[in-house]
């Protein structure tokens, strides 16, 4: 008896066949290569019982992963299991293999039918190598799907990626559908039209983007969310192509990009997307009509919060008036958004509804603001009308004075030390009081009244008029506020 010097276990060779190397090694994953080397040193070296456990721990795989890898060289002819227990294999040369060809797989009778089935679906189109035959079968014992159902998967993907399609990718699929439990062949059926409808519908998106040629998996992928996880139809995934015009070189993650700014909303169809983004395209175009009137130069994201803020108030119509107004009578372009939100704020707490409420009063304003001009002439006074000016004005209209007497007790206030407008207020409150509604009548008054009438007394309530008459700063009346929003925000204080 010759036996082998235990140093050899370390400091040997391990022979492996060149035939391996060409005709095995391709075909496998990295970890079957692995168990095999392994089972080769083993039959060499170590002699003794094959323990898969001990394998797995001393390759750092999982018992059930060395078991697979067994099968796996088992179908191959690789490798023959002698017996269950105790456990053991016998390892074939890879040169005697490939010589015997398929007479080596007698021992796997299914198998071999499996390898004739998928022969069958290539026919002379293609030479399906024994790995690639060995690789799908993987499918069937290790994955689990029924034999049938890869046949079909095989055959899908000869008519939807041509007959030199590759395994591996079949794999995915076939993982894939492990996954969503296509076992049967009718749930195979309806996966795979679903499949075919994906692959068709991305071709249909390559077009609209310009692109002639196959889709890879990734837009696949992508297109299978937008249909599939977000709900979008093929048309309405079309129509969104429409937005990627403004890439120089539109792609499938641009698209992505698009449609998910649209999936949180209620557009899913292809009219209710083509609908949606003419909403968005309006919007920006009322939002750059907004920051024109406004003259400020702000990007449409920051200006959006405030435009939509708006936009909740009034219409776009209402909303450019307000601009046109801020534009107008605000004297930095930085406060214009934030003035023109405040205006639109203050037009609502005043109960105007709509474009012709808003008109409305801003012609009254105008009107207003014209007399008040002309009586502030008349007092030689430099000031510009306040909303508290308008609001006086407000007060003497509801005593009954008409404008040739406010022009005379605005004349009677030329002299006064101190507030004109105040001066003229107290004036008014006293003819009021004495009835006195006509210029004539106000003459006549001034006439015979005793030096100091005109300007005596207080501040009162005007009976029945709901006004109460107030004391104004001579800051605050001689401020120079000729602003629409100033009223509208200021006509409360």
């Amino acid at each position: 008896m010759i036996d082998t010097d235990q140093k050899m276990n370390i400091w040997g060779t391990l022979p492996v066949e060149n035939a391996f190397i060409t005709d095995y090694l391709p075909g496998a994953k990295g970890d079957f290569v692995r168990v095999y080397l392994y089972a080769l040193y083993h039959s060499l070296y170590l002699r003794t019982e094959w323990d898969t456990v001990l394998a797995a721990s001393n390759l750092g795989m999982e018992p059930g992963d060395i078991e697979a890898a067994m099968r796996y060289w088992e179908r191959r002819g690789l490798i023959t299991k002698i017996s269950e227990e105790p456990l053991r294999y016998e390892i074939h040369s890879a040169n005697q293999v490939k010589q015997k060809g398929r007479e080596t797989m007698g021992v796997d009778e299914e198998y071999v039918e499996f390898a004739e089935n998928v022969y069958s679906l290539f026919g002379t189109r293609r030479k399906v190598s024994a790995s690639e035959i060995a690789l799908a079968y993987e499918w069937v014992a290790d994955i689990g799907l029924p034999a049938e159902t890869v046949l079909m998967l095989i055959s899908h993907m000869i008519s939807t990626r041509g007959v030199n399609f590759k395994f591996r990718l079949a794999e995915l699929v076939a993982q894939n559908m492990k996954n969503e439990n296509v076992l049967s062949p009718e749930d195979a059926d309806l996966f795979f039209r679903r499949e075919q409808e994906i692959r068709e519908g991305t071709k249909a998106v390559l077009r609209h983007l310009g692109k002639r040629r196959e889709p890879s998996e990734d837009e696949m992928n992508l297109y299978q969310k937008w249909v599939m996880e977000w709900k979008f139809d093929r048309e309405a995934v079309l129509n969104a192509c429409s937005e990627t015009t403004r890439a120089g070189d539109p792609t499938f993650a641009y698209l992505d990009g698009i449609l998910s700014r649209l999936s949180g909303k209620e557009a899913r169809t292809g009219k209710a997307v083509s609908r949606q983004m003419a909403d968005e395209k309006q919007k920006k175009k009322d939002m750059r009509a907004v920051l024109s009137l406004l003259h400020v130069d702000v990007a449409e994201g920051v200006f959006e919060p405030f435009y939509d803020a708006m936009r909740a108030l009034y219409p776009q119509e209402v909303v450019e008036l307000a601009a046109a107004e801020c534009a107008a009578h605000t004297r930095g372009r930085e406060a214009r958004v934030e003035k023109t939100q405040e205006l639109l704020q203050a037009w609502s707490q005043r109960g105007l509804k709509d474009e012709k409420d808003v008109r409305a009063y801003l012609a009254e304003v105008g009107e207003k603001n014209k007399l008040l001009r002309q009586l502030f002439e008349k007092m030689d006074y430099a000031g510009n009308p306040t909303a508290a000016d308008r609001e006086m004005l407000s007060s003497w209209r509801a005593m009954g004075f008409d404008d040739e007497i406010l022009m005379y007790a605005a004349e009677q206030s030329r002299t006064a030390n101190g507030s004109k407008l105040r001066y003229m207020d107290r004036v008014l409150t006293s003819w009021h009081e004495d009835s006195i509604r006509t210029a004539a009548e106000a003459r006549s008054r001034v006439k015979t009244a005793p030096a100091g009438r005109q300007d005596a007394g207080k501040p009162k309530v005007i009976s029945g008029k709901d006004y109460t008459q107030r004391q104004y700063t001579d800051e605050e009346i001689e401020r120079a506020a000729n602003r629409a929003w100033e009223e509208a925000l200021k006509e409360d204080e």
